[in-house]
């Protein structure tokens, strides 16, 4: 719907080490995204930090492995802020694309994306 807010949907993924695994976390896209809307939907991802772990990009587009917590070599993950050592929060931004509002072969279309989120022992 054209009038719809320009945000369209979010949420949010915390991860927490409550282990002492030097690791790095990732994650990737494995497939693009399916369905006839999402060329006019835009995916974004920024940490609790307010750093852009994934900068606003088409969800036609596949996401290749991404870096979003690394231990550097140490037992456990350095704190973030806000929020306690050992976490951070991750929110999912889905907005309006360019085309959202004069795309009238949106309607009655879909959207779907599979995130996967992986450790990795360093």
């Amino acid at each position: 719907d054209p009038a719809s807010p320009a945000t369209l949907a979010t949420g949010g993924v915390k991860i927490t080490s409550t282990g002492t695994l030097n690791s790095t976390f990732t994650m990737q896209m494995a497939a693009a995204p399916t369905g006839n809307l999402c060329a006019d939907l835009v995916l974004a991802v920024v940490d609790a930090s307010s750093v852009t772990d994934y900068a606003a990009t088409a969800l036609t587009t596949q996401m290749g492995s991404i870096s979003i917590k690394d231990s550097a070599g140490v037992s456990s993950w350095p704190g973030t802020s806000p929020g306690p050592a050992g976490s951070d929060t991750y929110t999912f931004t889905v907005t309006k694309g360019a085309n959202f509002n004069t795309d009238a072969s949106d309607a009655g279309q879909n959207c779907g994306f599979t995130i996967l989120f992986t450790q990795v022992a360093a």
